[in-house]
């Protein structure tokens, strides 16, 4: 399966990590603990996005395939 992104999401996605990146390197002790944590869910929603809601959408937009296939 291959999940292909625009280049606009690409870039935001880029631009994000960067400016977390940036707060984590540059920021104070109090920031650290936020960019840590906003890393983490960029990451973990990245992650989802591609290779969970990916494939729960082919399933639902196509239910019919997979009760076909077992009878």
């Amino acid at each position: 399966m291959k999940v292909k992104l625009g280049w606009t999401q690409w870039v935001i996605l880029a631009t994000t990590l960067i400016v977390v990146l940036i707060l984590y390197t540059f920021g104070g002790e109090g920031i650290h603990g936020f960019a840590f944590a906003l890393l983490v869910g960029v990451m973990v929603g990245t992650y989802s996005s591609i290779f969970v809601a990916s494939p729960v959408l082919l399933w639902m937009m196509s239910p019919g395939q997979t009760q076909k296939q077992t009878k």
